[in-house]
């Protein structure tokens, strides 16, 4: 009916993050009871730097401290969200460090394909350390050609040299004005470059070991991913109001050429209230869990749930410190 797709205008208009401004108005048709749309837009400049990551990987008692190595690091991301007018999107990110690097390149076009389908398409490549436990006990030699495994060994963390890189095919369809899913299939292959023959750690009474969540030398990963998102935000970029929603699941199986078995589920939930003088309050919920031998990339990290440490940028861990 023309009063829902007139409807579905206003709302997929904010939605696109490309228009600042847009007036809907009706002229008359070439015939009785039919109706001319008519969509006066502003654009906007459809070149954002939707990422920017600039820290160091370590906190300072005081400006003497000599037990702690920060390290600096640098990422961006540039992304084109309206490539050459067609509503496709490309995005180039990379993260560096002289403790590890990423890139990441992804390209996403919401109605390429028949039906109006999208195509969704990326890779990325990473060689990064995470760091495990609080002051572990350690057990092992470092391989003699492997840059800054002396050094890491001597810091408070037990510290695994990996490299991983992948690729990503998908799909996805919009459901109605703003409601749209989409289904992934990603592989990579994780290749373990180091790591301690043996760590652990105390927590409370006990001493345990730490599991590294990789298997070792080079390993596998294959997995299927489906989101399901509900968006009803004003702006997409600095909204005010409305709501915004997104279940996302992936699963991970030897039956489609995967090393790891594991189910992965989260639950993102967003509301904004309008206040007065053009603030506006916003409300948050967020749930996750993890079944099975997930590599630990794809395990929630305390960066993932607090602002008092860098967050994890391309699934690379920034900081080596523990959250307060």
């Amino acid at each position: 009916p023309a009063p829902y797709r007139f409807a579905s205008v206003r709302l997929r208009r904010p939605a696109t993050g490309w228009f600042p401004a847009c007036r809907l108005s009706l002229d008359p048709g070439a015939a009785r009871g039919w109706a001319v749309l008519v969509i006066d837009v502003e654009e906007r400049n459809s070149i954002v730097i939707s990422g920017l990551t600039l820290g160091i990987s370590e906190g300072l008692n005081n400006s003497t401290d000599s037990t702690a190595d920060p390290v600096p690091y640098l990422g961006a991301t540039l992304t084109e969200t309206n490539l050459f007018g067609t509503g496709a999107r490309l995005s180039l990110g990379g993260l560096g460090s002289t403790r590890g690097w990423g890139l990441d390149l992804e390209y996403d076009n919401p109605r390429l394909l028949p039906r109006r389908y999208g195509l969704r398409a990326g890779g990325f490549m990473q060689r990064a350390r995470p760091y495990f436990g609080n002051d572990p006990l350690l057990a092992g030699e470092c391989p003699d050609d492997l840059v800054g495994c002396m050094e890491e060994r001597a810091a408070r963390n037990a510290v695994v040299f990996y490299q991983r890189g992948g690729i990503v095919l998908g799909t996805g369809h919009e459901l109605g004005a703003v409601t749209r899913f989409d289904l992934d299939w990603q592989g990579e292959v994780l290749d373990l470059r180091s790591r301690p023959e043996a760590a652990s750690e105390r927590r409370g009474s006990e001493t345990r070991p730490i599991d590294w969540h990789i298997h070792d030398g080079v390993s596998y990963l294959s997995m299927v991913r489906f989101g399901l998102t509900f968006d009803r935000r004003n702006d997409p970029a600095l909204p005010s109001r409305g709501v915004y929603a997104r279940f996302q699941s992936e699963v991970a199986h030897r039956l489609i050429g995967s090393d790891y078995d594991f189910l992965r589920a989260q639950l993102v939930f967003r509301a904004w209230q309008p206040l007065p003088r053009q603030h506006s309050l916003r409300f948050g919920l967020f749930f996750g869990a993890v079944v099975g031998n997930a590599p630990f990339p794809y395990l929630f990290q305390i960066s993932d749930l607090t602002d008092l440490i860098p967050a994890r940028v391309q699934g690379i861990p920034l900081a080596r410190r523990a959250a307060p």
